[in-house]
């Protein structure tokens, strides 16, 4: 009987590299997902970033939230995001929503699919800010 050596290959550090990245980064937007301000309004008299209940969210429930449930979610995810390279530090409150609409069309494509319904919404919202990182 014969016993072979096996040595992580490259694509494993890569992958563990990948995966403790994108579990810190959710970890991080849960714990600064509460009280974050920004403006507009809704059909239902609130302003457009409040009352985003999906942070910890599978995504088969964001497939059936309200839109604005949605986009409320996703201005607390931008605003975390802010000064990253991706999302702007400085922009007044107002010009914060294109990103949050950004956002929320990005999930909903990935939600659309069903092939991720397991997933957690903050861990898409973190994967599409990965990938939309300036190298």
């Amino acid at each position: 009987m014969s016993m072979e050596c096996v040595t992580p290959n490259a694509n494993t550090s890569v992958a563990r590299t990948i995966t403790t990245i994108i579990v810190v980064f959710f970890a991080m937007m849960i714990l600064a997902c509460s009280g974050v301000e920004t403006p507009n309004s809704t059909s239902t008299g609130k302003k457009w970033y409040e009352g985003g209940t999906l942070h910890r969210a599978k995504i088969s429930e964001w497939r059936n939230a309200s839109y604005e449930n949605r986009i409320a979610t996703c201005s607390d995810f931008v605003m975390t995001m802010r000064g990253n390279g991706v999302v702007p530090a400085d922009l007044p409150v107002d010009e914060y929503k294109p990103y949050a609409v950004d956002l929320e069309r990005g999930i909903s494509k990935v939600a659309s699919g069903g092939n991720a319904d397991n997933q957690t919404v903050a861990g898409i919202a973190a994967m599409i800010r990965v990938l939309s990182e300036k190298n």
